[in-house]
């Protein structure tokens, strides 16, 4: 997305109601939630800038509480969004000095001298009053100082017009260290934060990223770009913010009655063995704002996770028919590519799919070099897979194309990231921690509806990924024709009808 093309198309944008203020909300959500730019693995870790910032707080001779590191602390927000790499949480006491302003007695009121800031000259009121009382820096604001008003119409302000004296209904929130922590940033949070507690809410949110949806593929011009689409609308689906909640849709606990039944099935049938552990997901793992007829679960708690090659032998591959599928043969998001595996004889029953009881649906994830990358089985009738990879079979009550979404979102892999066991010199996932996955589970009837909605917007995507390549070809038989002219040449009847297309 830039500037020139939403200009070009802020005219048909604009028609829409609210249209302005919608994008801005939803930008401003993806902002602070670090998806609007990409991370540079450069860059200095944010829990380094906050032990800065504590000792900024502790020379100014503050009383508050100093940030600490530790676990209770930094589930401040209690990580609402999975933060990217590098970022860390904290109050706002912890990063600025709270200061109130002071209550005027009527007769400090006057029609000349400092200006009096009250909150209803930052909204609605062009009255000022004025006073000639002398007071200490702490009562002034200066024109770059960050403020809050926080009664009656509230939010935050960044202080245009000179110095004033303020009312007791507004804080100054100076930085501890301004060196460490861009007032931009804090200011534009703050804005996030006062829409959301205006009751921008969960529907307002979901309005506001349906309509961002709808026009923002217009403006958007690169496949990251729309990669980072896709990851918007799978956050936005695994959040509940993507469809509306039915009140008489089952909820997600009652599944649980649903997925034991399923399991004591299963093993009645000699399918499956008994669950060797318990799992359970961290608090920290658990989105705070989703719906209240969803749950999170951990993913063994809601599929058999199997090892399709436990032995993890390589076979003798003389004169085999069978293809073994790694993770060598994922091909693109979904697709495999069969042609480049070794095959093996029919003797080796490890390998075979009818020995694993493998069904529709079931997902094949990789848990070795490649970590993730969910797909679906292939479409072969006779394959067999290389120890890199985990099966995921969806227990009842749990649709698996939702399940597939949800565990393509960039969450689960900086999830996956932190787990991993990096001591091989492969990046290698574990049974027990892939079954340990936090997997947001809203009631079954919301799955299907969340799917539909995905794949429709899924399939926008696909279209903007064709758009552009076509725009590419257009571009470089434009660049080619302008190289053509200034080598002497000129431009074609044909080149120059590109040319005016591009």
């Amino acid at each position: 997305m830039n500037a020139e093309r939403l200009l070009a198309h802020f005219e048909r944008i604009s028609e829409a109601p609210d249209a302005i203020a919608r994008l801005r909300r939803f930008i401003l959500d993806l902002a602070v939630r670090g998806k609007l730019v990409e991370q540079d693995p450069e860059d200095e870790p944010a829990e380094e800038q906050l032990e800065r910032i504590t000792l900024a707080k502790l020379a100014l001779g503050r009383k508050e509480r100093a940030f600490k590191k530790k676990k209770s602390d930094m589930s401040i927000e209690s990580f609402r969004y999975l933060l990217p790499s590098g970022w860390a949480s904290a109050t706002l006491a912890d990063l600025v000095t709270i200061l109130n302003g002071r209550a005027y007695k009527q007769s400090e009121l006057l029609d000349s001298g400092t200006p009096v800031l009250r909150v209803g000259n930052l909204f609605t009121s062009n009255k000022w009053y004025y006073s000639n009382l002398e007071l200490d820096d702490d009562k002034c604001i200066d024109d770059g100082d960050l403020i809050f008003a926080w009664s009656a119409s509230f939010g935050p302000f960044v202080r245009k017009g000179g110095r004033v004296i303020y009312h007791y209904h507004i804080w100054k929130l100076p930085l501890h260290s301004p060196a460490d922590l861009s007032l931009d940033y804090l200011y534009l949070y703050l804005l996030h934060k006062t829409a959301e507690i205006k009751g921008a809410g969960p529907v307002s949110f979901r309005n506001d990223a349906s309509f961002a949806l709808q026009v923002l593929p217009s403006l958007t011009t690169t496949p990251t770009q729309i990669k980072q689409l896709r990851q918007t609308i799978l956050n936005l689906a695994v959040r509940g913010k993507l469809v509306e909640q039915d009140p008489e849709d089952e909820p997600a606990e009652e599944l649980v009655r649903l997925i034991a039944e399923d399991k004591k099935l299963r093993m009645a049938e000699r399918r499956i063995r008994a669950p060797r552990n318990a799992h359970s997901v961290n608090s920290e793992d658990v989105p705070l704002d989703l719906p209240p007829s969803w749950k999170t679960f951990p993913l063994g708690d809601i599929s058999l996770v199997s090892d399709p090659n436990p032995s993890h032998r390589y076979p003798s591959y003389d004169g085999g028919t069978v293809p073994i599928l790694s993770t060598q043969e994922f091909s693109g998001l979904d697709g495999w590519n069969p042609s480049t595996a070794k095959l093996v004889q029919r003797e080796f029953h490890d390998y075979q799919v009818d020995s694993c009881n493998f069904e529709p649906g079931d997902i094949v994830f990789a848990r070795k070099g490649r970590i993730g990358l969910p797909r679906f089985l292939p479409s072969l009738e006779r394959y067999a897979f290389s120890h890199t990879v985990f099966i995921v079979k969806p227990l009842c009550g749990v649709y698996p194309q939702y399940l597939l979404w949800a565990l393509r979102r960039q969450a689960v892999v900086d999830w996956l990231t932190k787990e991993m066991n990096q001591n091989t010199g492969v990046p290698t996932l574990g049974k027990d921690k892939t079954e340990r996955i936090p997997i947001p589970l809203p009631p079954l009837s919301e799955q299907h509806r969340i799917v539909a909605k995905v794949d429709e917007l899924m399939a926008l995507c696909d279209q903007l990924e064709q758009q552009l390549s076509q725009a590419d070809q257009q571009r470089r038989r434009l660049l080619e024709a302008v190289l053509a002219e200034a080598l002497g040449g000129r431009l074609t009847v044909e080149e120059e009808s590109h040319a005016n297309v591009a």
